[in-house]
């Protein structure tokens, strides 16, 4: 249905732009012609052979990709306290425990042969 009514207005704008142009005179039709030509012209001139537009989207979008990646990037715990010079309790206490195992002190023995 919307075709349709598309159709219609398009068939009447024609017939509008017919009458229009069939009442013009000579010179003036002429001189039409000439910009009409003259436009086509400019603008296969004006196309460049690299497509900057698609490029420029394509850019966007990647730095907009890398933008909401480096703001959404989770921090790394213990980031701020190893800068400051201390570390957490946890983790601390964790170290601790692995260091103190017997059998982990055979792997650091023979770690040349590792």
């Amino acid at each position: 249905m919307q075709n349709d009514k598309q159709d219609v207005l398009t068939d009447k704008i024609r017939d509008h732009l017919d009458d229009t142009v069939a009442k013009m005179d000579g010179h003036t039709l002429s001189r039409l012609r000439q910009a009409r030509a003259h436009a086509i012209d400019n603008g296969l001139k004006n196309k460049t052979t690299f497509p900057t537009r698609q490029w420029l989207s394509v850019g966007l979008v990647m730095a907009s990709l890398v933008m909401l990646t480096v703001l959404l990037m989770p921090l790394q715990p213990g980031t701020s306290q190893k800068e400051q010079g201390t570390l957490p309790a946890t983790i601390a206490a964790e170290d601790l425990d692995i260091l103190t195992q017997p059998e982990d002190l055979e792997l650091y023995e023979d770690l040349e042969f590792y």
